[in-house]
């Protein structure tokens, strides 16, 4: 990580709450100016993983050593590391280069912001809010449904008679394996590394679900943009004045094109940053929907089925939300070419400029997306896959969990 202010507007519009939640996560790789406060953040980065690494190892080892405990027990600590690990690999993703790239163009592109016409200007912000409304709901969302969580498996800790081995440590969330007798010894000590985990784990969670939205919001507020100039190219030759009616119109269907192109390159752009997370998103929320569903019917207790239930409607609307938009990319991409052929005298053009706009009309009756490899377009229908494997993967452990009580 390297201070590198120079690169990033002086006023950050877009990524403006974005970069908090990053900097919590340790993955602000702009720094800081000052050299002092950046040494310290850094240290803070790498700390900030190697805890999350370490706590993550000490629920695979508790799962070895609480095998024979309830079946409830067991499954939960599965559902955490399932879903702990899949967000700390995705968390790493995001530390790549090709996603820095993705915040570097939207960095670059809004030290030109004051060059824009104010109706362009009022698309971008209006998608900059929508982005920030996105933020406070993943926020409030995990937090809330966190908070109850925690509040449910703490209180559980205390009324909780099981003894021995599977006995539930009072005051702690995160019922895991700690070293050199942690829990007895330093009691305190357990029950802050247990809240710093549980600080932790909400953070990147919200940090791995909202990045690929941000992205994609983006890239619809510049479709969006491209739409608004297409349907109003015809006033816009006319206020050029000073040039040839031909001129301006080739002037400005070449722009059209132009700005087309810088799209297009911007989506691939964010796709091969994020398709490594996409496919995680698309096999690890099958997985933990699968892990917690199973959870939910295996469960007997009123405060525990309320607990799991949150999660399980947290995790659907957050996906949901997210192959919502990633659906709206391809549909709005699709639609520039209708745009062209209602709204723009484009057959009066002369030769030039009515190949540019054939080219933009061919060029976007193909969709652009989001993929992921070996799984194709992320889309409601993806959205739906995901649901018809949770629902298999479900149906398989629950009867073989089933079966296993039987017997």
């Amino acid at each position: 990580m390297q201070a590198n202010n120079k690169n990033i507007p002086q006023v950050i519009t877009y990524l403006n709450y974005h970069k908090f939640i990053m900097i919590i996560v340790g993955k602000w790789y702009v720094g800081f100016e000052n050299k002092l406060l950046d040494k310290l953040y850094r240290l803070y980065s790498v700390c900030f993983e190697l805890y999350v690494i370490l706590i993550t190892q000490f629920i695979f080892v508790s799962i070895i050593i609480y095998r024979t405990c309830s079946q409830e027990r067991v499954i939960e600590l599965v559902c955490y590391y399932i879903q702990y690990t899949n967000m700390y690999v995705s968390s790493m993703l995001c530390r790549r280069e090709r996603m820095r790239k993705v915040y570097q163009y939207i960095f670059d592109y809004e030290k030109t912001l004051h060059q824009l016409d104010e109706v362009p200007t009022s698309i971008y912000h209006r998608y900059t809010k929508l982005n920030r409304k996105m933020l406070l709901f993943f926020v409030l969302l995990t937090n809330i449904t966190g908070a109850i969580w925690y509040i449910l498996v703490i209180r559980n800790t205390f009324v909780d008679k099981t003894t021995g081995l599977c006995a539930l440590k009072k005051g702690i969330n995160f019922q895991i394996w700690y070293p050199f007798d942690m829990y007895n010894k330093y009691y305190l000590m357990t029950v802050l590394a247990d809240l710093l985990f549980y600080m932790s784990v909400v953070s990147i969670h919200i940090y791995n679900k909202l990045t690929p939205v941000t992205f994609i919001l983006f890239a619809l507020s510049q479709i969006k943009i491209l739409q608004n100039i297409l349907r109003n190219l015809d006033e816009r030759v006319t206020e050029l004045t000073s040039t040839e009616e031909a001129d301006a119109v080739l002037l400005t269907t070449k722009n059209c094109v132009k700005k087309h192109q810088e799209i297009i390159q911007l989506v691939h752009m964010m796709d091969n940053a994020c398709k490594e997370i996409v496919l995680i998103i698309f096999f690890s929320n099958s997985l933990e929907l699968a892990a917690f569903l199973v959870k939910l019917l295996t469960e007997k207790n009123t405060a525990d089925i309320l607990r799991t239930a949150g999660i399980l409607v947290m995790l659907v609307t957050q996906i949901f939300m997210f192959f919502w938009y990633a659906n709206e990319i391809q549909v709005q991409s699709t639609e520039i070419s209708d745009i062209i052929y209602n709204y723009t005298d484009w057959m009066s053009y002369d030769k030039p400029a009515k190949m540019h706009m054939l080219l933009m009309m061919t060029r976007s009756q193909k969709p652009l997306s989001f993929r992921a490899a070996a799984i194709g377009d992320m889309s409601i229908d993806t959205f739906k896959r995901i649901m018809k494997i949770c629902y298999s993967v479900t149906a398989f452990f629950y009867t073989v969990f089933s079966q296993k009580s039987k017997m």
